[in-house]
């Protein structure tokens, strides 16, 4: 089976707003790096700032599923700070972005 979009994992809709195209990436950029099979992508809040990187879920971390696996963990702090965006993924000359989008922008 294969998910079609945003999930956490007890199976509901995720709160944390990612789109199908951006957890793909996502699941592609960890199949291209993974260390084991318990790592994810992780996003966290540090130092004001929100980073992206290769961790292990952590609790209180909301996860996100993309075709039966965990490829993203989105920190409570980091929660907080997306809250109202979606995190999209976007083709640029430079290659392949992730961008925070706003409702209606």
């Amino acid at each position: 089976m294969t998910t079609t979009g945003p999930t956490d994992s007890t199976g509901g809709g995720a709160a944390v707003d990612v789109s199908d195209r951006a957890l793909s990436a996502l699941s592609q950029a960890l199949d291209a790096s993974r260390a084991t099979e318990e790592d994810v992508l992780r996003i966290s809040h540090m130092e004001g700032r929100l980073v992206l990187v290769i961790d292990q879920e952590q609790d209180g971390d909301e996860i996100l599923i993309w075709e039966e696996r965990a490829v993203l963990a989105v920190s409570p702090e980091a929660q907080d700070a997306l809250d109202g965006f979606t995190l999209d993924a976007e083709q640029t000359p430079e290659g392949l972005a992730f961008v925070l989008k706003q409702p209606g922008a």
